[in-house]
């Protein structure tokens, strides 16, 4: 999941950096995240399941600590089928559908200390 997640982060192209927590990058802002469910439910026998997917997310000030905002994320994708191949393709639709919500989230919550960033910057300071 993390994998994916900074993938999608990176793929938006409108992140200065992204990495992982081990790297050497002096992160401001860490994503942390909470797999709450990533599981396959049946509503009735003899039906196809339901892939599950609820993740939270937290921005959190590196310098503060505070967290600037939190985000639930729940897709609950149906399968196609009841085999091994419909199940994992239920869980990448459903994925694909939790990122791309996690990454309008993330920009969306980060453009105005991007803007502020840069506005001091103009001014000359740090």
């Amino acid at each position: 999941v993390q994998r994916l997640l900074i993938d999608s982060l990176e793929g938006t192209r409108r992140l200065q950096a992204v990495g992982w927590e081990e790297s050497a990058l002096d992160a401001k802002i860490r994503l942390t995240t909470d797999i709450r469910e990533f599981y396959l439910r049946y509503d009735e026998p003899g039906t196809n399941p339901i892939a599950e997917v609820t993740l939270i997310f937290s921005l959190v000030d590196m310098d503060t600590g505070k967290i600037i905002s939190r985000k639930v994320v729940s897709v609950q994708q149906p399968c196609a089928g009841s085999s091994v191949q419909e199940f994992v393709a239920a869980f990448s639709i459903a994925m694909t559908k939790v990122l791309d919500q996690t990454n309008e989230w993330v920009l969306t919550s980060l453009e105005p200390r991007v803007e502020e960033r840069e506005g001091a910057k103009k001014q000359g300071k740090p």
